[in-house]
């Protein structure tokens, strides 16, 4: 049996009520997964466990006006708040986990052009009554990922606007997500989406993320560029900062020099 007579036998069994029988022409990939991440969630928990810690402090309402460094070594030591004069916070190093907005902030800030681009992607739910399945779908042809996040609800995201910082809604873009849904799973479940949202995601030029040290500032990190899978890969991401911070090197990985080119800054002159 073909790959692809595999991939529609084994969709049709997931999903035997839904309509659109041609299911499996659309779809690029059925992946199984042991849990669903929801970012909302994954921060609060964090913060929790953070906050436990006697060294961490949490800074809210605070805008960067500068940071500080020397001019000689670019080595970062301290970061100006704005409207705070004299105020000023000592670092040691500084990471630059700032999502959608990195290319801007290390304009502003250094004086350094980031090709991390922001993509505006609307998600939105659609009710079902086929049976949960630990599944993500992912259409190429429609650009729509789709994934089970509770019994009895699909979470669909689709589309890659270059809109920069703005989260308006593009009424088009909405018939046509809810259009896509309808065709690409089934009619009548698609009709019922809601809850839609835009969202901007961090992309790299090469769908890679960027993570390390600046070249002119060393002891200034970057973590940011994860694109459309920012919750699954911003623990791991946070851990190989940590390991840079610490021990000026990647440990957690099976081919560490491999790796760090690969997401390094550096990769695009930053």
């Amino acid at each position: 049996m073909s790959e692809a007579s595999e991939l529609e036998k084994e969709i049709h069994s997931l999903f035997p009520n839904y309509k659109n029988k041609e299911l499996h022409k659309c779809n690029l990939a059925l992946s199984k997964r042991a849990i669903t991440l929801d970012a909302g969630n994954l921060s609060r928990l964090l913060l929790e466990q953070l906050q436990m810690k006697e060294n961490f402090k949490l800074r809210c309402n605070a805008e960067v006006n500068s940071i500080n460094y020397s001019r000689s070594t670019g080595l970062v030591n301290s970061v100006s708040i704005l409207g705070k004069i004299g105020q000023e916070i000592k670092a040691d190093a500084i990471v630059f986990c700032t999502g959608a907005h990195t290319a801007r902030a290390l304009k502003s800030t250094l004086g350094i052009y980031a090709p991390i681009t922001p993509i505006k992607s609307y998600t939105f739910e659609v009710g079902t009554e086929t049976q949960h399945s630990p599944t993500h779908l992912i259409f190429h042809n429609s650009a729509l990922t789709a994934s089970f996040v509770e019994p009895g609800m699909w979470r669909m995201s689709t589309f890659g606007d270059i809109a920069g910082l703005s989260l308006d809604f593009d009424n088009r873009r909405v018939r046509t997500a809810k259009n896509v849904a309808c065709v690409s799973i089934d009619t009548n479940e698609g009709l019922m989406a809601q809850n839609m949202k835009a969202v901007l995601r961090a992309c790299s030029p090469d769908d890679m993320p960027v993570v390390g040290a600046l070249k002119s500032n060393p002891n200034i990190y970057v973590n940011s560029g994860h694109g459309g899978r920012n919750c699954a890969l911003s623990i791991g991401s946070s851990k190989l900062v940590s390991e840079l911070l610490s021990d000026g090197k990647l440990k957690s990985c099976d081919e560490p020099q491999l790796v760090q080119q690969s997401i390094a800054p550096l990769r695009f002159q930053m």
